[in-house]
């Protein structure tokens, strides 16, 4: 410090190159994770801060693939299934909950994740600033069924419902909701199963026009004209609310949401009041309206042990998702800050904690459980071998070889993940943080 004003060029100059020294050992927060449906060694993952991460090893090393100068706040991500598609991929930007990162729109990639490009219809308004375009992607899913003649995308956004393209991305039409304006919903979702049917939730809580609001739970066989199949007993409010199919049976989807005074009443270390509902539809015919589907209501058996930190906690459905085993319809996962396990489908209260806390008293550093991490945002399954389970977290990326085992015990995919960038490209997975409130 004293000597840089001798020679203040050379000093500067010298701050041009830099050599990493970790921590190696920790991710940060990651939302988006897929898995090449031609190579199941090529994982695709981004997180708030991270970019468009790509791993061709199965997770053991990882290379950027956005530029610094795109939007690192990656959200949601997903690849187009179809045969003679499958280089088509699309990624959303902004996270509403938790970090509140700014994005400005979708992304696209037609060369398998290797570069990637902003879609033009995508970006309204000022850079920087939430103008209620989309600026908060929630969920980013193609149609795995849809004709080769048309690229289906769909977009779930925060406050302006559910968004359709059907030229890839170069023009955009609200599909469900009234898209950007004073009565859409805040929060959305969307998932899709293999023979192109949509199902699609719409939070109610929004803007001043409650009256207006399009809101609950919708079902598509399109993707253009919706069917509102909610409930009669469903909560009056609900906020966020995340969606699963089972790939044993896609007739059954379960959601789950943050419902505030409905539900099961949990709490956290600040003793507030946490409601959440988890709910399963089962379509039968017809529409799926009414008669034409059946609905059960599991919300009794959301985690509540004694445990404070072991109790159902999303966040405010910051961290919240639920998925199906890929081989097993009894074994449904629910993220929240904890990832559990249940192996009757929720039918009974035998929810095991397999990630996020730790599940005894002996814990280390901030209650870890052993080698994961708390705040779950994604979990995916291994296409060759559904034991293997990879979950996206406020810790980065890490796996198990026994995703239905009685003691589950992880790895970590964030090991020396900064040291693997390339020269002169920006930190990646390990450059982002998380936050957690237990």
């Amino acid at each position: 410090a004293k000597s840089i004003n001798k020679d203040k060029s050379s000093k500067i100059q010298s701050l041009n190159e830099w050599t990493s020294r970790g921590p190696y050992y920790m991710g940060g927060r990651t939302r988006a994770l897929a898995f090449d449906i031609n190579d199941e060694n090529r994982i695709l993952a981004g997180g708030v801060d991270a970019g468009v991460l790509l791993s061709t090893d199965g997770g053991t090393t990882w290379k950027k693939k956005t530029t610094n100068s795109q939007f690192p706040s990656i959200t949601t991500i997903d690849q187009d299934k179809r045969p003679g598609k499958q280089n088509i991929w699309y990624h959303g930007t902004g996270e509403r909950l938790g970090s509140r990162a700014l994005g400005n729109g979708i992304f696209k990639s037609t060369d398998n994740g290797e570069t990637w490009f902003q879609l033009e219809s995508t970006i309204n308004g000022s850079t920087g600033s939430w103008d209620n375009s989309f600026d908060f992607v929630y969920r980013v899913r193609t149609n795995p069924n849809a004709p080769n003649s048309r690229d289906e995308v769909y977009a779930a956004l925060s406050l302006g419902g559910v968004y359709r393209s059907i030229d890839g991305g170069v023009t955009w039409n609200p599909t469900i909701g009234f898209g950007i304006s004073n009565t859409s919903s805040y929060y959305s979702d969307i998932e899709v199963t293999s023979k192109g049917v949509f199902y699609a939730a719409l939070s109610s809580h929004g803007s001043s026009d409650r009256q207006s609001l399009i809101k609950g739970v919708y079902r598509s066989t399109d993707g253009d004209k919706w069917v509102d199949i909610t409930p009669d007993n469903f909560p009056e409010r609900y906020n966020r609310i995340a969606i699963a199919i089972d790939p044993q049976n896609e007739n059954k989807v379960y959601f789950v949401g943050e419902t505030p005074g409905f539900g099961t009443l949990t709490t956290n270390s600040r003793q507030d009041s946490i409601w959440h509902s988890l709910y399963k539809y089962e379509y039968i015919s017809d529409d799926g309206k009414d008669q034409n589907g059946k609905w059960t209501n599991l919300s009794q058996n959301i985690p509540n042990p004694e445990l404070v930190r072991h109790q159902m906690n999303s966040q405010g459905g910051y961290d919240l998702h639920v998925k199906v085993h890929p081989t097993d319809s009894n074994i449904v996962y629910i993220g929240a800050v904890n990832l559990y396990r249940s192996k009757s489908a929720w039918q009974q209260n035998d929810f095991e904690i397999i990630g996020g806390t730790c599940p005894t008293q002996d814990c280390d550093y901030f209650y870890r459980y052993p080698n994961h991490h708390a705040d779950q945002h994604n979990l995916v399954f291994l296409p060759s071998n559904t034991d293997i389970m990879f979950t996206a977290s406020d810790g980065g990326i890490h796996k198990t070889l026994d995703s239905k085992g009685l003691n589950t015990e992880w790895i970590s995919l964030n090991e020396k993940l900064n040291a693997m960038v390339d020269k002169g490209v920006s930190p990646n997975i390990a450059s982002f943080i998380g936050a957690t409130t237990l």
